[in-house]
C-alpha cells in the first residue's frame, strides 16, 4: 500500500513539473498532421436540378394567445386553434390530417407583462384545386397562415435518383471517369415551393375584405427544387494553398 502511495506522488510531482500544457504546440503538431496526409479538395463537381410537381400541400397556423396567468393564456390560445381545426373539418379538411402541438405551457413576455403562448397547427391537403377554400375558412381567426408545397417520400427518393443521374452526366461532361465517380461525394438539397403568408397583405378590419384581398394571392402549387451534388475529390498537400493555416 506504501508503494502505492510513493508512486503515486512521484507521478504527480512529474506531472507538476511539466509545467503548463503548450497549447501552441499541440495546433502545431496537429498543422504537421494534417501537413503529412494531405487533405481532400473537390477536382470536379457536378450538378444536377430536378423540378417536381407536389403530391399534397401543408397547411400551417400559429395562433397565439396571451392571459394573466398561465392557465388563462393557454386557455384561451386551445380555443383559437380548435377554432381553426373546426373551420378547416367543417371545409372539408380530413379531421386525422390535422395536428396541433404546443398546448402544454406558456411563458412570460416582458414586453407585454402577460403570459404568452402560440400553438401550431398543421394539416395536409391532398385536392390542392380546394385549397383556397380551405385558407379562406380560417381568416377569420386571424391567425398566421403559410403554406408549402411537398413530395411523398416515393417521389422525393424518384427526383433525388434523377438529380443525382443529372449531377454524375454534369461531371463526366467535366472528365470526370466512371471509377472516380465510384468514390465521389454525395449530397443533395430540397427546396420546397411555398406560400409565406396567406394573405401576403396586413390583415384588413373585416373578414370580407382580408378574403378580397387574399384572392390576390397565387396557389398554384409551386414545384420542389431537388438539388444534387456529386464531387470528385483529390488529396493536395496543404503547402500548395497559400492562405492554409500554418503557412
Amino acid at each position: 500500500m506504501k508503494t502505492k502511495i510513493i508512486l503515486l506522488l512521484m507521478i504527480s510531482l512529474l506531472l507538476l513539473g511539466c509545467g503548463k500544457i503548450d497549447v501552441e504546440e499541440l495546433e502545431k503538431a496537429r498543422l504537421e498532421r494534417e501537413f503529412a496526409k494531405g487533405i481532400k479538395v473537390p477536382k470536379i463537381t457536378g450538378t444536377g436540378e430536378v423540378l417536381t410537381l407536389p403530391d399534397y400541400a401543408m397547411i400551417y397556423v400559429r395562433a397565439g394567445a396571451g392571459g394573466d396567468s398561465e392557465y388563462q393564456a393557454i386557455r384561451r390560445a386551445e380555443n383559437r386553434i380548435n377554432l381553426v381545426k373546426d373551420f378547416l373539418i367543417e371545409s372539408g379538411v380530413k379531421e386525422s390530417n390535422i395536428e396541433i402541438e404546443g398546448l402544454k405551457g406558456a411563458y412570460w413576455d416582458t414586453q407585454t407583462t402577460r403570459f404568452v403562448t402560440t400553438p401550431f397547427l398543421s394539416a395536409r391537403v391532398d385536392d390542392m384545386e380546394n385549397l383556397r377554400t380551405y385558407l379562406d375558412s380560417i381568416v377569420g381567426v386571424f391567425a398566421e397562415v403559410r403554406v408549402e408545397f411537398e413530395l411523398t417520400d416515393e417521389s422525393q427518393a424518384k427526383a433525388n435518383k434523377e438529380a443525382f443521374k443529372l449531377a454524375e452526366e454534369d461531371a463526366k461532361a467535366q472528365g470526370a471517369t466512371t471509377a472516380e465517380l465510384l468514390f465521389a461525394s454525395r449530397n443533395f438539397d430540397v427546396r420546397n415551393g411555398k406560400i409565406r403568408k396567406y394573405p401576403e397583405t396586413s390583415y384588413a378590419y373585416s373578414v370580407e375584405k382580408t378574403i378580397e384581398e387574399a384572392k390576390n394571392v397565387d396557389l398554384t402549387p409551386k414545384p420542389t427544387k431537388t438539388t444534387a451534388r456529386v464531387a470528385v475529390m483529390e488529396t493536395i498537400d496543404p503547402k500548395d494553398i497559400p492562405d492554409y493555416p500554418g503557412n
